[in-house]
């Protein structure tokens, strides 16, 4: 898969995964996302504590999802009209889009979900075959970020998978923490007395 395709992969199972979570948990609020090369991420204001534990429910719902085959709708509006637009439907986007450095704002609907999209995006949720969603990230003012990553081969996500987890098998910071050498505390290391 090149490099363009995996981003248009990414891309919109980041719009899915904005779908998708708020599914699972009514109180998550989408705020926007990322695509890379190697994956993409949304962040989302909770209104309550999450755990880990939710990352298999919320990969359920994005499996339903891919099955409805549900479109990626695309369409542009000038600043104006879209913030006027998002301010009902996504009102924490409507600001972003009258400082959008360009005389139209590429927008995307997935569902009656609405999201700023410069991306090009598939042209259905079925055209997803091989994602995972495997990270949840606590950040600061009640926000958390969910990160994915998807393949077109099977083999190729098992394997991503793997070295993910090898990667928080070396982590530095968590070893410290199950040493009880650290702890965390609103992102600042604390080191224990020895």
């Amino acid at each position: 898969m090149d490099f363009s395709s995996k981003l248009v992969l990414h891309a919109s199972c980041e719009k899915l995964l904005a779908v998708a979570a708020p599914l699972v948990l009514p109180t998550l609020i989408p705020l926007g996302g990322r695509t890379f090369e190697w994956g993409f991420e949304y962040d989302f204001l909770s209104q309550t504590p999450l755990e880990e534990g939710v990352l298999p429910l919320i990969n359920e719902q994005m499996r339903r999802l891919v099955s409805e085959s549900i479109p990626f709708e695309t369409l542009s509006m000038v600043p104006q009209n879209a913030a006027a637009f998002l301010q009902k439907k996504q009102p924490h986007l409507a600001e972003s889009c009258l400082h959008y450095p360009s005389n139209l704002v590429p927008l995307c609907k997935v569902r009656d979900f609405y999201d700023i999209c410069p991306e090009e995006l598939l042209a259905t949720s079925r055209e997803i075959r091989n994602f995972s969603i495997y990270e949840l990230f606590i950040l600061p003012d009640s926000c958390i970020r969910l990160r994915g990553c998807a393949f077109e081969d099977k083999k190729e996500l098992k394997n991503y998978l793997k070295q993910i987890e090898r990667a928080k098998a070396h982590d530095p910071v968590q070893i410290a923490q199950e040493l009880d050498l650290i702890t965390l505390c609103d992102e600042e290391v604390v080191w224990h007395p020895q």
